[in-house]
């Protein structure tokens, strides 16, 4: 196998953990394989700038200051992640847009991506209090609690746990799921 290119002492993202908790093969597979899913048309149009991102502040009444596409990088916990909207002036409010509607139990891994955010920005500004996921201008409100935080933590070690094994985790992924994944041609469990 080729060594991976991927170290424990990088930075990991935001968005690598979430594929994890999509399903924890995918990125073993990036890091391993050095594969990552070219964009699609509909994620190129899903994009939303930064004055799109500030009228769905403006819609939900976050309180301000608004920091719109929000770098946010902790050392401490070698993570990183471009926030769309981290509102308030603490506890923080943390925000991320999608620009298309989506079946809710197809969610799972948006939600993680945004506890993983709500860590960071916990880690780096101080306290969240709320983190909302916005799927086609539709609100859902979560309140971050402790328990939320710890999941996450451990989300995003687990995902470095996978990147950096010689061996494939087991997929937690349904039958469905594989069939709209871009990695499925080189998933090692594919023909199980």
């Amino acid at each position: 196998m080729p060594e991976a290119s991927w170290s424990s002492r990088e930075l990991l993202s935001a968005s690598m953990a979430k594929q994890y908790a999509y399903c924890p093969v995918i990125p073993w597979i990036m890091a391993a394989m050095g594969f990552s899913e070219p964009p699609t048309p509909s994620m190129e149009s899903g994009r939303l700038n930064a004055f799109q991102k500030e009228e769905i502040a403006a819609e939900l009444r976050l309180p301000k200051p608004w920091r719109i596409e929000y770098e946010v990088v902790s050392s401490r916990l070698g993570l990183r992640g471009r926030v769309d909207i981290v509102a308030g002036g603490g506890p923080y409010i943390v925000v991320e847009v999608k620009r298309y509607a989506r079946r809710v139990k197809r969610l799972g891994h948006f939600k993680a991506q945004l506890m993983v955010y709500a860590l960071l920005v916990s880690d780096v500004l101080g306290p969240v209090r709320e983190a909302i996921l916005v799927v086609g201008r539709k609100p859902l409100v979560y309140t971050v609690t402790g328990g939320d935080l710890r999941r996450a933590a451990r989300m995003v070690e687990e995902t470095r746990r996978v990147l950096v094994s010689e061996e494939p985790p087991r997929t937690t992924a349904r039958p469905e799921m594989c069939e709209y994944c871009w990695y499925r041609r080189l998933c090692p469990w594919r023909s199980l």
